[in-house]
């Protein structure tokens, strides 16, 4: 596994690559404990604990963008890789710029609109909706990382949400990684 540094790069890299569009994102995923202990108590954790970002959308209602999150991490280099084979459309994003492949995930509710995602997302980009993920989106901490302001999502959430998503959830392994996160962090 790749050094907590390495990572954090190719994190920092990515939000940097996101500057225009952090208003509207909240980290959701296995970096908000990372987040929590570096930012917020000022004690950092060694382990890295995901090889993926977890962007969670907001609704944005009528706003228009001058571009999408799809056309930034086109334009910042990152590897564009179908989710289908057969088809175009949708995919994801990895950043490959350090020494490896860190995917960039997009979450959203069952209630963020479909306009939203077309305007602000754009129609290539995979968002997946988890149902009761808008209390992540509603509950968030501003944190300054590295001077950018990012919207993370309250400590207290994430871990109720760690709670009550983990029986959903699919795999075995996650939902022991879902347990071990609620445990440990």
């Amino acid at each position: 596994m790749p050094s907590m540094e390495e990572m954090e790069k190719q994190f920092i890299d990515t939000l940097n690559s996101l500057k225009e569009k952090l208003d509207d994102l909240v980290i959701v995923g296995g970096w908000c404990p990372c987040i929590y202990s570096e930012y917020l108590w000022k004690k950092k954790l060694k382990i890295p604990s995901t090889l993926d970002i977890d962007f969670g959308v907001e609704e944005t209602g009528v706003k228009n963008f001058e571009t999408t999150v799809y056309d930034d991490l086109r334009k910042s280099g990152y590897m564009y890789e179908r989710l289908y084979e057969e088809e175009e459309i949708p995919g994801e994003f990895y950043n490959k710029k350090g020494n490896t492949s860190i995917k960039i995930e997009f979450i959203t509710s069952f209630y963020t609109s479909d306009d939203t995602l077309n305007k602000f997302l754009g129609r290539g980009l995979a968002c997946n909706r988890i149902d009761a993920f808008e209390m992540l989106l509603e509950n968030y901490v501003m944190v300054d990382i590295e001077g950018l302001k990012v919207k993370v999502a309250d400590p207290a959430t994430y871990m109720f949400h760690k709670g009550i998503s983990f029986v959903m959830r699919g795999e075995e392994l996650k939902k022991k990684k879902d347990l071990f996160c609620m445990y440990f962090k």
